[in-house]
């Protein structure tokens, strides 16, 4: 029996163990620093819930009275950003420990407004109801699918932001519209300042890159890390909001890919028994079961957007 098919074997012969042990004897494909930085340097033992104001939302002036060396461009950029990650982390455990008994739906009644700024707030919300409120044994492909969903509708109501106040294309790379003057004007540095060490440069959490070709296993990024970008985007709407009253952000026009004939004539697109055929080729080993799983879910209700992130993801580790 070939060495995946074996493996595959037993993971579904011992199939009652706990998800979070078959996760834990994978090996990390993350640097030894970006491994630490994200899994170590972010845990603090004393959570400083005062990173919320009396909104509930981020209070990104606090944040950076707190950091240390908060520079975007220093001489030796790692080191101050990783000084300025491990100042973050009683903030992120702050953040963790109030929303931590927090239903979804008491969420989405509170900061749902807020997070329209983005245009995608239903694709937000069902893909935020699967890591609240679904199956425990899903739970951390659903926070990497939540992690790989919200950084994708975060780069891009930035860049709708962006157009919005620069009155000009947006930048192609993230990149660049963290380090823009014309977003650093509208939002004010102490957002830009924090969204620069949750979603890039390199030696920062760089939470998008990591999650869409660090290739992460599921539940390597701690869940803390995830839900502050999830409450970031509530925090950035209410700043929207103050400055905008009621005028909304004009949102670009989405790719749209033509349905062609070719897809359309593709048979294992409507027949669910074909597609569950690709368990049984090497595509789909017993580390990537949890991946497929999810994908085949998401495909099957018609959720096209997350199952498409998901799978890229997929796709790209697999063929690595």
């Amino acid at each position: 029996m070939p060495f995946d098919a074996l493996k595959l074997f037993e993971f579904q012969r011992y199939k009652t163990v706990r998800t979070e042990q078959l996760l834990k004897a994978l090996p990390t494909c993350l640097s030894p620093y970006v491994h630490q930085l994200i899994t170590e340097d972010t845990c603090c033992e004393d959570a400083d819930k005062s990173v919320l104001d009396e909104h509930g939302l981020i209070d990104f002036a606090y944040i950076n009275s707190k950091l240390k060396d908060c520079c975007v461009e220093p001489i030796d950029q790692s080191i101050n950003l990783r000084g300025s990650i491990c100042s973050l982390a009683p903030l992120i455990c702050g953040v963790e420990k109030h929303f931590k008994t927090v239903s979804w739906n008491s969420f989405q009644e509170k900061y749902g407004k807020l997070m329209k700024w983005t245009g995608q707030e239903q694709t937000l919300q069902q893909v935020w109801l699967d890591v609240f409120e679904g199956d425990d044994e899903e739970r951390p492909v659903d926070e990497l699918t939540a992690l790989l969903v919200t950084c994708a509708i975060l780069e891009r109501g930035l860049g709708d932001v962006y157009v919005f106040t620069a009155k000009s294309q947006s930048p192609s790379m993230l990149k660049d519209i963290l380090s823009s003057k014309a977003l650093e004007e509208f939002l004010g540095s102490d957002v830009m300042k924090v969204l620069q060490l949750f979603l890039g440069p390199p030696s920062s959490l760089n939470l998008r890159n990591v999650a869409w070709h660090g290739f992460p296993y599921p539940g390597e990024i701690p869940f803390r890390c995830i839900l502050f970008l999830l409450v970031v985007i509530p925090s950035v709407g209410h700043i929207l909001q103050r400055k905008l009253g009621e005028g909304q952000i004009t949102h670009r026009e989405p790719v749209m890919f033509p349905h062609t004939r070719h897809i359309s004539e593709l048979k294992v697109l409507q027949d669910g028994d074909e597609i569950c055929q690709i368990w049984d080729t090497r595509l789909v080993s017993w580390d990537t079961h949890l991946f497929w799983n999810k994908v085949q879910k998401l495909f099957g209700k018609q959720r096209h957007s997350e199952c498409c992130a998901l799978l890229l993801y997929y796709l790209e580790q697999g063929c690595d």
